[in-house]
């Protein structure tokens, strides 16, 4: 359903207008999808984070190895990225152990057994053939002003 309405999402043309709420919450900005993997639990993750975040610093202070990244132009995108691996793995999707979960949450997990294709790989498969510009375009909070008024 998110997949779904992710790709939906991105269908619309650019507008500052109609995207004004969503770029002041910074989904039009950069984001990185990424892979990473708790050898301890026998786990990967795959996430999404704005680039100019520090989760990935804190989910790998937790004893997690970074496997994989992809900077993709915006939030959308990234969501529609993350859903295509979800679905990938989803036979061996299983709940991390609290110690990770307390950190990294408790979906976007699979156990040992199935190798991801990488990102690169996926987003090619999966949403190379997008030709709205919505697929392409990143907007800084900084280029938006909200109007109160």
């Amino acid at each position: 359903m998110a997949v779904a309405y992710a790709r939906d999402r991105l269908t619309d043309s650019a507008s500052l207008d109609k995207w004004m709420r969503e770029i002041t919450d910074g989904w039009w900005e950069p984001h990185v999808v990424y892979v990473i993997r708790y050898g301890e639990a026998k786990i990967s993750k795959v996430g999404l984070t704005n680039v100019n975040s520090s989760r990935l610093r804190m989910l790998t202070q937790i004893g997690g190895e970074l496997v994989d990244t992809l900077q993709v132009p915006n939030r959308w995108v990234a969501r529609v990225l993350e859903g295509e691996c979800l679905t990938l793995v989803d036979e061996y999707r299983v709940e991390p152990p609290l110690w990770i979960a307390q950190v990294a949450g408790a979906t976007e997990f699979w156990r040992d057994g199935f190798e991801l294709p990488s990102l690169q790989q996926v987003f090619e498969t999966t949403c190379g053939a997008e030709t709205s510009d919505s697929w392409k375009t990143s907007i800084a909070r900084s280029e938006a002003t909200v109007d109160d008024h």
